[in-house]
């Protein structure tokens, strides 16, 4: 197991980005990760949407949760990880010139995968995963409600084929922050919170982060089990598409400005 540091584009990699929907930076570095942490700290990094949909459309056309440390792939203006197209684009920069994997298409990193001859695999968890954009998109889709089947899935799926440029959108870490055997429902009158005030406690706001802290630590096992049934050569890509604000200034969830939502954990690894 490595760090990123390749620098050149290696034509039989395979990608993988891995996004534990609705994860807060804080509660990544709180929890307890015996596998993940094997590659170093998270990253604090900050979502490109404050939802589902636009957060992971972003990631689609290159644009991944921006980390402002000066450190390559995490800080796309030092380097960037998957770039879209071989245009000068308007920033300018080393950046445009050098990235880890280049796709020359202009429309998706799905298309332009395509094109290289990778197949495509999606499998997501919540809503917005359900969308026709993602099976219509992607050569093989499932959505699939837990993060168990979503790997059985997804490593019977590549088991003959190679290379793949995959999206696996990870559902634990989302309200209720149900995982395995454990299931919540949540508590009445939280999505009153949507509007900055309502009547749940800050007690109540505690337990339901660790809620989703717990969620994180089941993720990290089934992310390992992940790790080890994948090939050699490949690249994985772990955030988060938003946070999630739990009681901060009266607030609860996601889908409106808040530095908390804001706020995604970022480790890129390989194997």
């Amino acid at each position: 197991m490595k760090l990123i540091c390749p620098r050149a584009f290696v034509s039989f990699q395979n990608v993988i980005i891995l996004v534990a929907d609705s994860l807060r930076f804080d509660s990544a570095v709180r929890a307890r990760m015996p596998f993940l942490g094997r590659f170093g700290s998270m990253r604090r990094a900050y979502a490109q949407a404050t939802y589902t949909w636009p957060a992971h459309m972003s990631m689609m056309v290159g644009f991944f949760p921006h980390c402002f440390d000066k450190l390559g792939l995490y800080n796309r203006y030092i380097r960037q990880v998957i770039r879209m197209g071989n245009r000068k684009g308007t920033g300018g920069g080393k950046h445009q010139q050098d990235p880890l994997l280049l796709v020359d298409d202009r429309r998706t990193l799905v298309h332009g995968f395509k094109r290289m001859g990778y197949n495509t695999i999606c499998t997501g968890a919540v809503t917005w995963l359900d969308h026709p954009f993602w099976a219509e998109t992607f050569e093989h889709y499932a959505f699939l409600h837990d993060a168990p089947r979503q790997v059985d899935w997804f490593v019977e799926c590549v088991r003959d084929i190679r290379p793949f440029f995959a999206l696996l959108n990870f559902g634990e870490t989302h309200e209720p922050y149900s995982h395995g055997d454990v299931k919540y429902i949540m508590p009445e009158g939280y999505q009153e919170h949507k509007l900055g005030d309502g009547p749940l406690s800050k007690s109540c706001f505690r337990i339901l982060h660790l809620r989703q802290i717990k969620a994180f630590e089941f993720l990290d096992s089934i992310i390992a089990h992940l790790y080890a049934q994948s090939r050699a050569n490949t690249i994985f890509i772990f955030t988060s598409d938003h946070g999630e604000c739990f009681g901060e200034n009266g607030f609860f969830g996601h889908g409106f400005y808040h530095r908390k939502v804001m706020e995604v954990p970022l480790l890129i690894f390989s194997k």
